[in-house]
């Protein structure tokens, strides 16, 4: 049998959910699931239009959507935590990413994802390994609450035009963007120690604000 459809009504928690290599597969549907102590891992289901978990607040592991053509959104609007977030690698349809609980990653990756215009994590404020932003079509950023981690890189955002990180203090890794062709100011008034920081090829940048900064090797 194929599965084209994956209805789980009374499912509220378990250890992990792996959907990868479902042709068919259109629907999603695990509208009482709370808790995973283990991973979310969707990929290669080239039908499915949308992930959403309406009730899940937690996954131990790692959050991760990938290739997957036709979705449109992904949403878990409970969801506090999680290891690596990974939105990434031909998800062309993807317009929507509601992830407005989400606090805290082990690690962030969004990369490849053509036509997502805005990312925006409102309640973000640790990524405590790196946080990587790679897409063509990105916008704006928006990550109000963001404190600290250990790296942050932007590379190759064509049509970023502005990033402000207004309460971001430490980064014990890199700040790097590079290769954002759109870009012209890049401000983290907040920002007191970074181990390396990089802002190289952005070939509009004319505004870099960062007046707490005090240790930068």
């Amino acid at each position: 049998a194929v599965l084209s459809a994956l209805d789980l009504p009374a499912f509220t928690s378990g250890d992990s959910l792996l959907l990868e290599n479902n042709p068919v597969l259109g629907t999603l549907d695990l509208p009482k699931l709370v808790n995973l102590t283990g991973y979310v891992q969707i990929k290669d289901c080239p039908n499915l239009l949308e992930v959403s978990f309406p009730k899940l607040a937690q996954t131990d592991g790692d959050f991760a959507v990938k290739s997957c053509i036709k979705l449109k959104t992904i949403s878990a609007p409970l969801l506090t935590s999680a290891a690596h977030l990974e939105i990434k690698n031909n998800l062309n349809a993807l317009t929507t990413l509601q992830l407005p609980a989400l606090s805290s990653l082990t690690q962030a990756t969004f990369q490849h994802l053509a036509v997502l215009s805005a990312l925006d994590l409102p309640a973000l404020k640790t990524v405590t390994g790196y946080f990587y932003i790679k897409n063509t079509a990105l916008e704006s950023v928006s990550l109000p609450e963001f404190t600290s981690g250990d790296s942050l890189l932007l590379e190759t955002n064509p049509v970023l035009k502005t990033l402000d990180l207004p309460k971001l203090v430490n980064l014990t890794g890199y700040f790097k963007t590079v290769f954002n062709d759109a870009i012209t100011s890049i401000t983290a008034p907040e920002l007191t120690y970074v181990g390396i920081l990089i802002h190289s090829n952005n070939a509009k940048l004319s505004e870099v604000y960062h007046p707490k900064l005090v240790e930068n090797p």
